[in-house]
């Protein structure tokens, strides 16, 4: 187990790919990277250009660039947020490529960027070649995370309790699918996501924030196979591994191991204060932890 110090919000998205490992901060509007082989921080970029200050939301890396979803946070209102791109190993920005209101889980799917539009309630679908959008498909409402599994697109809608599966060559939906029950409303409700769709194994995984749960998917059927309740609201993302899923829980400073053979929690390891999300990258299990700005890296053959 190693741990890294990079600076750290109270939610930083975290992605890896393509020998990086990049950790957005929302207070300060930048993001740091970090060579995953040789564990050791490459260097931050700040958002912000001109009198425009953009907070990063969510992030992946894919087809050599890191892919930031961000939104304006001076107080001024836009009809689009931005994917804004930057090359890991220069650290500059290349492209800002305006997408829907709030976007979240950007998702790299045959070959193409994929963004969920949280307020908008459509997907944004990018070209990265030629870094501009090609389609925007309407789903349920206020959509918070993206996975492919099994052929297939799946989009949590969190307001709706939903997911909408997408026919990825069409650019169509192809089925709407209930998985537990819409959230009150009132002024209590919080806005969701990111939250992440994890796929396997002919399986979907969707963290579900409003009961604290996992539900799991069959890809093919279209039908719920299983509910893994968590017993925290902190369930955003969900990381996997041959034959394991991992969770954090922030509130008990350990990184869940979940037998998928089961849908139980078989491990529970301890981590950094405050643990964020994890990623998965290199065979192993990324946790940042915002308490003490560092990141935890376990190996599930170990741990």
């Amino acid at each position: 187990m190693a741990t890294l110090q990079v600076p750290l919000a109270f939610e930083s998205p975290v992605a890896a790919g393509d020998g990086y490992v990049a950790i957005g901060n929302d207070e300060t509007g930048e993001v740091t990277i970090v060579d995953s082989a040789a564990r050791s921080v490459v260097g931050s970029v700040k958002l912000a250009v001109e009198s425009q200050d953009w907070r990063p939301v969510d992030l992946t890396i894919a087809a050599g660039r890191v892919w930031v979803t961000s939104v304006r946070f001076d107080g001024e209102t836009t009809a689009a947020d931005q994917v804004i791109v930057i090359d890991p190993a220069s650290l500059e920005i290349v492209s800002r490529i305006d997408v829907g209101s709030r976007p979240l889980s950007p998702t790299m799917i045959n070959g193409r960027i994929w963004v969920v539009n949280n307020i908008s309630d459509d997907v944004s679908v990018i070209n990265p070649e030629s870094m501009t959008v090609i389609d925007t498909i309407a789903v349920g409402g206020s959509p918070a995370a993206i996975g492919v599994a099994n052929g297939g697109v799946w989009v949590v809608n969190s307001y709706d309790a939903t997911v909408s599966a997408i026919d990825p060559l069409n650019l169509v939906v192809v089925a709407t699918i209930p998985v537990g029950e819409p959230p009150a409303p009132g002024p209590e409700v919080q806005l969701p996501g990111p939250y992440t769709v994890a796929g396997g194994d002919g399986l979907v995984w969707l963290p579900m924030m409003g009961n604290s749960s996992i539900v799991v998917v069959d890809a093919a059927k279209f039908a719920v196979v299983g509910t893994l309740p968590i017993g925290q609201d902190h369930v955003i993302d969900v990381g996997l591994t041959p034959g394991f899923a991992w969770v954090s829980d922030p509130q008990a400073d350990t990184v869940m191991k979940i037998d998928v053979s089961i849908l139980q929690v078989v491990d529970e390891i301890p981590v950094d204060r405050t643990p964020g999300d994890p990623i998965i990258a290199d065979g192993l299990v990324w946790v940042p932890s915002t308490g003490r700005d560092t990141v935890t890296v376990v190996d599930p053959s170990k741990g």
